[in-house]
């Protein structure tokens, strides 16, 4: 799930269910730019790598335990404004194994119109699977604080500098980031993709009117 801010910037989180017969690592490839904030494996934080190709490497359980766990990812992606408008893209995260159903939830500033959507995934009304996603926070949609200030309030971005490479994992955090599900939400899905890289574009205007 993915928050998107008015300012641009993009607060995502990843849950990937596993059944791991032979694997040490799965390697994740982020978004250009993404700092990896958090990892988990089954409830508890563990430590990535980073490989010579620049993806990172997230531990898994020993090799020939099938029972199944779940792998949690969080990172921050800086971003141009969205000013007046105009078209965006969300690269989404790719792993190199197999994934049998792929789903992304995108919340977008209401202030804007979104429209003409496309991408590797299908847009839906409800997805075809639920999952239980841990740490979110249901937002009212009303009054209240911005989702900028959310960013602030939730999470203390790393230092700019030093030169980090994309999916770095410099600042990461041993919490669990707190997601806010605030804005308009837009659904995707996609059966069986297989080291693929996806994203979902789409256009946008600012409203006259604020939407609340």
């Amino acid at each position: 799930e993915t928050i998107v801010l008015e300012d641009g910037h993009t607060l995502a989180k990843a849950y990937l269910d596993v059944r791991n017969n032979s694997r040490q690592y799965v390697r994740v490839h982020l978004p250009q730019g993404a700092k990896l904030w958090s990892s988990f494996r089954s409830e508890r934080p563990v430590k990535p790598s980073t490989d010579a190709d620049g993806l990172v490497r997230i531990p898994l359980a020993k090799p020939g335990e099938g029972t199944p766990f779940t792998v949690e990812l969080a990172w921050f992606v800086p971003a141009p404004p969205f000013g007046t408008g105009g078209a965006r893209e969300i690269p989404l995260p790719r792993f190199d194994l197999p994934v049998s159903f792929y789903s992304a939830q995108l919340y977008l500033p209401r202030r804007y119109r979104h429209y003409n959507f496309e991408g590797g995934v299908k847009r839906v009304e409800g997805l075809s699977r639920a999952f239980p996603f841990r740490g979110a926070i249901e937002g009212d949609g009303g009054g209240g604080f911005a989702p900028s200030n959310v960013a602030a309030q939730s999470f203390q971005r790393p230092p700019s500098g030093g030169g980090d490479a994309p999916g770095s994992s410099s600042g990461q955090l041993p919490i669990r980031i707190p997601m806010l599900r605030r804005g308009l939400e837009a659904r995707f899905e996609r059966t069986l993709v297989v080291e693929e890289s996806l994203s979902i574009k789409w256009e946008c205007k600012r409203r006259k009117t604020d939407v609340v």
